[in-house]
């Protein structure tokens, strides 16, 4: 065994040309420790005070899922810990079962303390390593630099497409306008063209701002050296350009709430079964507010009349206004759910759908256990454009659509609510 490992001492690199009594010393400072696939044998950041001579197996040398080399038999790593104690800088991984010759950095010293020849050819061959580690390294670096070019092209080529698609966006706004004009859909052309301007300049103006910071960055990107720099860089470049998505996402929401007033719908109607339809409602609803939160949960307690006759309506706009409504409703009970569990306080998020029908009129109620609509703003609720949701969650547009929808159908939408106990719509449809 002894032989084994002086003639694999002498055919590894930093031990080559020394003669085999020496060799023979130096076997006997070492350590033969097996490590099963896998294995991380060295941590990057952990302090380092031992090299290892592969004996059998191979080790991958890494930096996170970074893969920098492969090693195998004859071949040496951990060896700039001989040198000095700082921290490592890579981590090496067994890929198989792997054996290695283990020497630490105080057995080494005191077997080389009177070879002084010895230390010349070790300290020679560790700096011809090193040597041929920076030009590796600056293979890499070469390689990385021409990689975040090209992202950084196909970057600037994505923020340049959202550019003319938000240019289009305003084009097709400009054609809602006009419909909405010869449609009569809004009272005062005034209100239209000062709530358009409101709404959409917000997402522009935040557009134009991380557009112009993204510019920027792509500037400090190309000029920059360090690739830590070029890293935090291309993170903040990321940041910017979910934002632009983010907020050009916005705009093209208040593109399609104002297509909605402006289009002309279907005058089609066809026999409904109102309870069928407020069920299938519920459902959707509920499933569309699981799927953005899987924290999302409230109770839905469902009233439905027996015996409500088949009413004939435009099917798609009337479950379009459900929709809405009970959108607004779980949310409204989520918010206030959430409130209350920062708050330490018991409570039920609970949504109540109703359907009645007297006097040949059908009644649909959706009511809520959520904050309430303060007074002050209830008659501004259906107006275009106004919202009690926070930020950029809501476009102000759902109710103001919906309202619109129930009056072109022959019925009528009300709103009763009392802060901080409930929230109740009323939809009222004539049966014939």
């Amino acid at each position: 065994m002894k032989n084994e490992i002086i003639g694999l001492l002498s055919q590894t690199e930093i031990f080559k040309n020394i003669s085999d009594d020496i060799l023979q010393q130096l076997a006997d400072q070492l350590t033969v420790i097996d490590y099963a696939p896998n294995t991380e044998i060295i941590q990057e950041g952990a302090l380092g005070d031992a090299m290892f001579v592969i004996t059998k197996g191979k080790v991958k040398v890494h930096h996170h899922e970074h893969t920098l080399a492969m090693l195998s038999k004859g071949e040496f790593f951990g060896e700039i810990a001989l040198i000095d104690s700082s921290p490592r800088t890579l981590s090496v991984t067994s890929v198989d079962s792997v054996s290695a010759l283990v020497i630490t950095k105080e057995k080494l010293f005191e077997f080389l303390y009177d070879k002084p020849e010895v230390i010349l050819q070790m300290m020679h061959k560790l700096v011809q390593r090193l040597r041929n580690l920076d030009e590796t390294i600056i293979v890499q670096l070469r390689s990385r630099e021409q990689e975040l070019e090209r992202l950084v092209e196909e970057r600037t080529s994505a923020l340049i497409q959202k550019n003319e698609e938000l240019t289009n966006a305003m084009l097709q706004l400009q054609k809602t306008q006009e419909q909405l004009i010869l449609q009569q859909k809004l009272a005062s052309l005034g209100q239209l063209t000062a709530g358009i301007a409101h709404e959409i300049q917000n997402p522009l103006n935040f557009i134009i701002n991380f557009s112009s910071m993204s510019f920027d960055l792509l500037s400090d990107i190309l000029s920059t050296s360090n690739e830590q720099e070029k890293s935090e860089l291309i993170s903040d470049l990321k940041g910017n350009l979910e934002k632009i998505n983010h907020h050009g996402k916005r705009a093209d929401e208040i593109v399609k709430g104002m297509l909605m007033h402006s289009r002309t719908r279907s005058t089609e109607k066809t026999p409904v079964y109102v309870n069928k339809l407020v069920s299938e409602a519920i459902n959707f609803s509920f499933q569309g507010m699981k799927g953005k939160s899987n924290h999302f949960d409230c109770a839905v307690e469902r009233k439905f009349a027996e015996g409500i006759p088949v009413i004939h309506v435009v099917e798609q706009d009337i479950s379009r206004v459900l929709l809405n409504l009970l959108n607004n409703a779980f949310y409204a009970a989520n918010q206030r759910a959430e409130q209350s569990l920062k708050n330490k306080i018991e409570f039920e998020p609970v949504v109540t759908v109703e359907t009645s029908v007297s006097d040949n009129v059908i009644k649909i109620s959706v009511k809520d256990n959520g904050a309430g609509i303060p007074d002050s703003i209830k008659g501004k609720i259906f107006q275009p454009f106004f919202t009690t949701k926070p930020g950029t969650e809501g476009t102000g547009l759902g109710l103001s659509i919906s309202y619109d929808i129930v009056h072109a159908q022959g019925g009528e939408m009300t709103v009763q609510s009392k802060e901080n106990e409930f929230t109740e719509f009323m939809i009222t449809l004539p049966v014939s």
